[in-house]
This record gives C-alpha cells, sequence and structure tokens, in this order.
C-alpha cells in the first residue's frame, strides 16, 4: 500500500506528531511517538470526523487523518489479498509450479482463473513457489 500523512495522533493518554505509514499488514507511527499496529492486533477500527480510531487489546489509538481516514478504515478492514495485488482477473489463463499455500490457491480458484496443466499459448500468468537457498 504505501500511504503516509503527517498527522497528530493521540495514544494512550499522550499526543504527538507524526508520519503515519499505511503498510500492506500494519499502521506505522514515525516521529516522537512511534508505533507499529499490525492489522493482526486490531480489534476494531472506525472512521469519525476525519479520525481514524483503531482499537488493540492495549486500547484505543486516535489518528487525525482528515480525508483520508474512511479509505485508511476501508483498506484496514478489508485488505486485498495477494492474489488482487498481484493483478490476475476473471479467466486469465495461470499455470503454477511448485508448493503454494492453501490460501494462495483458494484465492485464485475464487477470483476465477483458469487453471493449465502446462504453459501454452493462453498462458497469462505463471506462478512459482521457490524455496530459500543461494542462487
Amino acid at each position: 500500500m504505501g500511504q503516509e500523512v503527517t498527522c497528530t495522533v493521540r495514544h494512550q493518554g499522550k499526543s504527538a506528531k507524526g508520519k503515519a505509514l499505511l503498510e500492506t499488514s500494519e499502521l506505522i507511527l514515525r516521529g516522537d511517538l512511534r508505533l507499529k499496529i499490525p492489522f493482526s492486533a486490531i480489534t476494531s477500527v472506525r472512521a469519525v470526523d476525519g479520525e481514524l480510531h483503531v482499537r488493540t487489546k492495549e486500547g484505543v489509538t486516535v489518528f487525525e487523518l482528515g480525508e483520508k481516514a474512511d479509505k485508511w478504515r476501508e483498506k484496514i478492514a478489508n485488505p486485498k489479498s495477494l492474489i488482487e495485488k498481484l493483478g490476475p482477473k476473471a479467466g486469465d489463463a495461470v499455470v503454477i509450479f511448485g508448493d503454494f499455500e492453501a490460501d494462495f490457491l483458494r484465492d485464485l480458484k475464487r477470483m476465477g482463473a483458469v487453471m493449465e496443466e502446462k504453459v501454452s499459448g493462453e498462458t497469462q500468468w505463471i506462478f512459482l513457489a521457490a524455496e530459500g537457498g543461494k542462487i
């Protein structure tokens, strides 16, 4: 995602200015107060009058984002899947090589990809799962 806004944040009775960053799986604040809130730690998120209210087990953190509050709430509440980020569309011909996580394969099928056995002239996407190591 990589969006950022300079804003004021209220957290645990403190107020600070900083740069809020909306990343793929976490919300980060850089400045006098430094925070990193993984989406997985967020129990609720809402936008109210230009403020983003983020609740975790530690309490509520309020980001004063102005007009971006609603967009950020939506992206936190409904993050895109890896398949949505990569770009295949319904009906695209896809070939996969290697062992993929079940979520990845499920999202490919749910999105409506046409799974092919081998690469052909119709293939639009090739995904390769490789284990780490030296090349």
